[in-house]
């Protein structure tokens, strides 16, 4: 249920914290005095990055990484809650002369609660269902929709599906081997990237040791269903959607060849109530010259398709909230 974070801390260096300024980059004033100590660290394969930035005038820390690289060495499987206890020791030794000081009371200034979900059918087939059954907000802007992101945001939080293993591959998280054993893994990931954003969503500030205890993993969870219902099980865009795909799934499972045609007959049919004159199809098909035998077989054709009913569904929706709620 977590991804990266930062943390915040208040204060100096050799009081609030201890950190060598030796092992940093620095930017320095238009009077060329440091201002900002940084830098980026990696273990011995040049992975796992935890950034870490001191600002002198405005006296604070910031230290950010990814808990599941940290403790996985990418972000495509799921934090493990009993796996948490690894992180102060691994930030520990990992910054050891670097940067030092109380990690687990520091303050989460920036929270990304993820889930990845592996799927039955092609990830586009998922976002492209999101983004029909969004019900829409003022408050909200669909800021990019594409076969693999659907990435819905404010000011306050980011939405965001995407297709993770797509985007492991193209960070150079794995290999091309790797990602073929993956599978399908679509991404739920919501962004918080101020604390006072944080508190607008948990009503709470945290500090690093309150959000991987368990209660936590629970309260992160719930507010991402609650989430999702909101903005995708409310509306009727999802009923039309989801209409749609039993229609097509019973269509399919028929005649696979004019899906689409015997789709939209079927389709326009219910919904406009049309009355089929199947008398004047046949004098039509007469006169285009049509056999006998021919015209009985399309206009049975046509009935059997008409006949068809909703007897199956492939429920997108309900399968991205069943994975989220498990």
């Amino acid at each position: 249920m977590l991804d990266t974070v930062t943390l915040y801390q208040k204060g100096r260096n050799n009081s609030d914290f201890e950190l060598n300024d030796n092992q940093f980059r620095k930017h320095s004033n238009e009077r060329n005095v440091p201002d900002i100590l940084y830098n980026t660290f990696y273990n011995d394969e040049g992975k796992k990055s935890i950034y870490v930035m001191n600002d002198l005038n405005r006296s604070y820390a910031k230290i950010q990484f990814s808990i599941p690289k940290l403790l996985y060495g990418n972000s495509l499987q799921n934090v493990n809650y009993e796996d948490t206890s690894k992180l102060e020791t691994i930030l520990n030794e990992r910054l050891k002369g670097k940067f030092e000081g109380d990690f687990l009371n520091m303050e989460v200034s920036r929270l990304d609660i993820t889930q990845n979900m592996e799927m039955k059918n092609d990830i586009p087939v998922y976002i492209h269902a999101l983004n029909n059954a969004y019900a829409g907000d003022k408050r909200y802007k669909v800021v990019k929709y594409s076969d693999e992101t659907l990435l819905i945001s404010n000011n306050s939080r980011r939405f965001e599906f995407y297709d993770k293993v797509k985007e492991a591959l193209h960070n150079k998280d794995i290999t091309r081997s790797e990602a073929k054993e993956h599978g399908r893994i679509l991404r739920f990931e919501v962004q918080h990237k101020k604390k006072q954003h944080i508190k607008t969503s948990f009503h709470k500030q945290y500090t690093f040791e309150e959000i991987l205890k368990e209660g936590f993993f629970d309260t992160a969870k719930l507010f991402q269903v609650n989430s999702f219902d909101k903005m995708f099980c409310n509306a009727g865009n999802y009923e039309m959607f989801m209409q749609d795909i039993a229609m097509i799934e019973v269509v399919r499972q028929y005649n696979k060849r004019n899906m689409l045609k015997n789709f939209l007959l079927k389709k326009l049919t219910d919904e406009t109530e049309y009355i089929h004159n199947f008398e004047h199809y046949e004098d039509l098909l007469k006169l285009s010259g049509m056999t006998r035998d021919g015209i009985r077989k399309a206009l049975k054709e046509v009935q059997r398709i008409l006949m068809l009913s909703k007897t199956k569904r492939s429920d997108i929706i309900e399968e991205i909230r069943n994975k989220l709620v498990a």
